[in-house]
């Protein structure tokens, strides 16, 4: 616990470092803008720490002034256009806006920053609903496929959700589902975005796995920032990179076929990111 809160104290200091510096110099010749989109509880936390550490990044959280216009949960980005407005000032060359309750919106963003890119994370489904469970409670899972199976109006879970996909998730629930089978359903339904919005085939997007991250760090990292079109700023930026949350979802008892179902997804994801690396190698 106490290094954990060194580490965040060191990111603020180096926050407001970067802050100080990125106000006085010269506008940067390019600016990417990356969206780290996906699944809650995929490591996305972990990639803005990473970043963060990037002298010549500007790293938004999930709240933030980007998201000021939400005054209930403050967590949806604001219009696009007002986003676009408060990027224009930064000048960081890098800038890192983590939203993933706006990934089913991924073309919507891609079309109107015509400098983004997407970084979708991606976990095994087991120790995402390890640790879903873990961090949002055991009540939470059915919350999140009650508003995707009821097709409920302004809310992000159910937005842009296919018809198959919402069928699928329709046919198991129920209110007294396993709350693990519904964190299972949740993941399936935020990660076959990837493919309804056809995301596999756009060459703005990166698919990340999380175990590849936490076990070939420094190789994973030059890719992406490969994909980025930026020289991979060097080994200080992996402090903190664990493998311990690997496999702590094993021992989950997952009614088959809901278990089946998200293991042809996630092979699916893991044939998708053999696929994209080749354009790296």
């Amino acid at each position: 616990m106490i290094n954990f809160e060194i580490s965040r104290i060191n990111l603020k200091l180096l926050d407001i470092f970067k802050q100080i510096r990125i106000t006085f110099i010269n506008p940067p010749s390019k600016k990417t803008i990356l969206f780290i989109l996906g699944c809650q509880r995929s490591g996305t936390t972990m990639l803005t720490r990473i970043f963060q550490r990037d002298w010549n990044t500007k790293v938004f959280g999930e709240f933030s002034k980007l998201n000021s216009d939400d005054l209930i949960h403050g967590i949806r980005l604001n219009h696009l256009d007002d986003v676009a407005q408060k990027l224009e000032k930064i000048n960081a060359p890098l800038i890192i806006i983590k939203s993933l309750v706006e990934s089913q919106n991924a073309l919507k963003i891609l079309n109107h920053f015509h400098n983004a890119k997407v970084l979708w994370a991606f976990r095994h489904y087991r120790d995402v609903v390890n640790s879903n469970i873990q961090y949002f409670g055991i009540e939470n899972s059915l919350k999140d496929i009650k508003a995707i199976a009821q097709d409920e109006n302004n809310n992000w879970r159910s937005e842009n959700i296919s018809s198959r996909a919402r069928k699928i998730i329709v046919k198991y629930y129920s209110e007294d589902l396993n709350p693990y089978d519904a964190a299972t359903l949740f993941w399936y339904s935020r990660n076959q975005l990837f493919f309804d919005l056809n995301l596999n085939s756009n060459q703005n997007v990166y698919l990340s796995c999380y175990d590849d991250l936490v076990n070939s760090p420094v190789k994973k990292l030059k890719e992406i920032y490969r994909f980025i079109g930026d020289n991979f700023p060097g080994n200080r930026i992996l402090a903190n990179i664990q493998t311990t949350s690997v496999g702590k979802g094993k021992h989950i008892v997952l009614s088959p076929k809901i278990e089946q179902l998200c293991q042809d997804l996630y092979k699916k994801l893991e044939t998708s990111k053999m696929k994209q690396r080749q354009l790296f190698y």
